[in-house]
């Protein structure tokens, strides 16, 4: 999660600005460009909230998706009204191979009318790092700056941006570990440069080196030896991938000390035993590392804390070359040559307090089931690479984890991405009033997980108050399941422990999901929407957008109101055989579905 305080002199001068999430009725939004070609294996999001433009305070988001196609989406709403967009789009950035992280910062030029800017990271088409600065016009984004930080083979990126003014990026290149900070120079008392040094991190993993890293920024009323009082930390797993680290930095020494810099170790999440490991009855030969087939661990601090901070992390017993065929003596027919246990582990640091660990799906967690060991039918690669996520809640004290389905659970069997609110204060899980655990993001039943991936951009004293979420889904088509990222604005909604899909429906059946198809598809001069029975009467609202993200028509009323705008739009098209994607939402059940409908030649 990333989030972004309104301005550095808020930290120093203004009491706690906290938010609360509210429920929202507002269900998963395709982002249009997203279904691609590849699979997508990892999000990330960042959003800054109560923004102030010429012409309506706004709330801002950004996302990125990577290894399936790589873009940039962005999304203005009015603040505090996430339903309500003034804009959003898709946009590419030049020689970018895979955009791994965002974050929105503050613009560069103090004299600018634009105030503030979205930051991306990128490995570029020759190998390298690169960040790129769009700023937010009153219309979208406008390129403004592209920075190349390294030449050397650069992936497994992450950014982390506070007090719209104050960033850091970490990277991988060679199994070894890179940072540097920037801070914009709108609010920047301290004279810092916009893009600092970059150093080598050394680390406490094998020969001084890490993986897959992730990055996060807290200020604490008092950090010795750094005027920011920003704390950086940072997660990673080890050269050999078995253990995951978190360390951290003062910010300012990213500026001042000499490369390298030795990280200073805070803790070591722990390990998962393996269950098999001493078998006589079935002998697995040796397992895969804990972290092989991991997405690498995600981590996430309060914009400003008594120091707290929270990781997630999947670990993995795997073995790569035994099946039982006969040849082994197995007191179960098992093929192992996947997954025997898949656990999402976890530890935090409140306000200064121990380091703890938890498991959020072995069933230790009241209210929870074990969904972390499968032995008869073991797990599939596509949940092996499943991305978790992390995020406090605004006040600091409550954090949500999420990750994607780690079992074939009976009762979860719909239910692609699934997490818990826990509360760091309390060390306990936040249930529903029925004592339920489980929180849900996929609430339309035609959402499917393939290889999963989550992100959370949180939000504390940026003052939106609903928890922005970008993921990565299928929905089965016919014959085929294409890929695409959606993305949602509400709290999670509670799941008992048997499972259900809660779709917000009022006097409505929950069991019956709204389904519509364009008739005919391809369209020429003539097209209309029909819905499944029992939908007719609902009021709708329909929008239409091209590829690229523009909206073509939007439309609201009964169906029949919203058939003559359609067919009159589609009188009134010029261009053959371009493809568009229909929104069709119910606005009495808040049920929403989505089409591809195509343009044929004259």
């Amino acid at each position: 999660m990333k989030r972004i305080l309104l301005g550095m002199v808020l930290c120093f001068l203004s009491p706690a600005l906290f938010g609360q999430f509210q429920p929202s009725s507002l269900g998963e939004q395709f982002i249009v460009g997203s279904d691609l070609s590849g699979h997508i294996r990892h999000t990330n999001c960042h959003s800054s909230g109560n923004a102030d433009f010429s012409d309506f305070s706004s709330d801002l988001y950004a996302s990125t998706w990577g290894e399936g196609g790589s873009q940039l989406h962005y999304k203005r709403t009015h603040a505090n009204y996430p339903g309500n967009v003034i804009y959003e789009g898709t946009i590419l950035i030049p020689n970018a191979a895979i955009i791994h992280d965002v974050a929105i910062v503050s613009h560069p030029d103090i004299n600018s009318p634009n105030k503030y800017c979205v930051a991306a990271i990128f490995s570029d088409n020759f190998s390298g790092g690169s960040i790129a600065f769009y700023e937010w016009t009153l219309t979208g984004l406008s390129p403004l700056y592209n920075f190349p930080f390294t030449g050397n083979y650069t992936y497994n990126m992450s950014i982390d941006a506070i007090s719209l003014s104050s960033f850091v990026v970490v990277y991988e290149s060679g199994n070894r570990l890179y940072s540097f900070a920037g801070m914009t120079p709108f609010i920047n008392p301290f004279g810092y440069p916009f893009i600092g040094p970059v150093v080598e991190l050394q680390t406490n993993g094998s020969n001084m080196k890490g993986m897959l890293p992730d990055v996060a920024l807290t200020q604490l009323p008092f950090l010795p030896n750094n005027p920011t009082g920003i704390k950086v930390y940072y997660t990673y797993i080890d050269e050999i991938r078995e253990h995951c680290y978190v360390s951290y930095l003062g910010y300012d020494e990213l500026f001042w000390t000499p490369s390298p810099i030795m990280l200073n170790y805070e803790h070591m999440v722990n390990q998962m035993p393996y269950i098999f490991s001493g078998s006589t009855n079935c002998l697995p030969g040796t397992p895969f590392p804990r972290f092989f087939y991991s997405p690498g661990p995600k981590i996430d601090a309060p914009d400003r804390s008594e120091d707290s901070w929270a990781v997630i992390a999947g670990q993995h017993e795997f073995y790569p070359n035994l099946n039982n065929n006969g040849t082994n003596t197995c007191p179960w027919p098992v093929n192992m040559n996947k997954m025997m246990q898949l656990q999402m582990t976890a530890a935090y640091k409140h306000n200064g307090g121990p380091a703890m660990d938890i498991v959020l799906n072995d069933g230790s967690i009241p209210g929870t089931v074990d969904m972390s060991t499968n032995l008869s039918e073991p797990f599939t690669e596509y949940l092996a690479q499943s991305q978790p996520a992390v995020a406090f809640a605004p006040e600091g004290n409550e954090i949500n984890f999420g990750w994607g389905k780690t079992k074939e659970q009976p009762g979860l069997d719909d239910h692609d991405y699934i997490g818990l609110l826990y509360s760091a204060a309390a060390n306990d899980v936040l249930t529903a009033p029925g004592g339920e655990a489980y929180r849900i993001i996929d609430r339309q039943p035609d959402l499917m997980p393939y290889i999963t991936s989550i992100a959370f951009s949180g939000n504390n004293e940026n003052t939106i108050s609903n928890l922005y979420t970008v993921f990565t889904s299928s929905v089965y088509s016919g014959m085929y399941f294409p890929e695409g990222v959606y993305n949602k604005h509400p709290e999670w909604g509670y799941i008992p422990q048997n499972g259900y899909k809660p779709l917000n429906v009022a006097n409505k059946d929950k069991s019956t999901p709204l389904t519509a198809y364009a008739q005919p598809n391809p369209f020429n001069q003539n097209i209309k929407l029909i819905v499944s029975s029992g939908a007719e009467q609902d009021t709708y609202e329909m929008v239409i957008r091209d590829l690229t993200g523009r909206e073509q028509l939007r439309a609201n009323g009964k169906l029949q109101a919203i058939n003559r705008q359609l067919d009159q739009w589609a009188k009134g098209m010029s261009t053959a055989n371009s493809m568009y994607l229909l929104q069709l939402k119910s606005m009495t059940t808040q049920q929403q579905t989505y089409l591809k409908i195509t343009k044929s030649g004259m």
